[in-house]
């Protein structure tokens, strides 16, 4: 379920492929595996941002857009020093 929630794959679909109704869905697994996947992007945004071309620029300039991607590039910057 984790895997599949960080895969983004929709609720309904997830509770489709488990055959389990939704109301039995473990909520934290769904939440770990969405902020996995989070992590993901958000370090893969900083790697892009990490260089020193025009994909850089492109990545810097959609972070600062999106309020959201800058307070996830922030916990991540903290947490991993």
């Amino acid at each position: 379920m984790e895997t599949l929630a960080g895969a983004a794959v929709p609720i309904a679909q997830i509770c489709e492929m488990l055959d389990i109704p939704k109301s039995t869905l473990y909520r934290p697994e769904l939440r770990r595996g969405a902020a996995w996947i989070e992590s993901l992007l958000v370090g893969h945004l900083l790697r892009l941002a990490g260089g020193n071309d025009r994909v850089a620029l492109k990545a810097i300039a959609f972070a600062f857009r999106e309020p959201v991607w800058v307070e996830r590039i922030r916990a991540t910057a903290v947490a991993g020093t």
